[in-house]
């Protein structure tokens, strides 16, 4: 399951707004928000240009690894990230 609370932590961290990141990865500000939202899950040629640009591993953004292995995430928001992770499984459960 594509974890897209990862974009939002990295888009914070890096200070732009989500039509900043979707310029740098080639993509709109709306398809950017599907992603972080958990509305939408990328393709493959779009999941290489995100895992480029902010850094973060592939199979992270997968969910296939626990970041905590990984990306350059502090732990406060790693937390804040498992919090998000867990509202976007209850939200797809509704």
């Amino acid at each position: 399951m594509f974890k897209g609370d990862l974009l939002k932590t990295w888009r914070d961290k890096e200070g732009i707004s989500q039509a900043d990141a979707g310029r740098r990865a080639n993509i709109t500000q709306a398809y950017w928000n599907a992603l972080e939202m958990c509305k939408r899950d990328p393709s493959l040629q779009v999941l290489s240009v995100l895992s480029n640009v902010t850094g973060i591993r592939k199979s992270i953004l997968l969910g296939e690894i626990d970041e905590t292995s990984s990306p350059p995430i502090n732990r406060a928001a790693r937390n804040a990230t498992a919090r998000k992770t867990k509202a976007c499984k209850e939200a797809k459960l509704v």
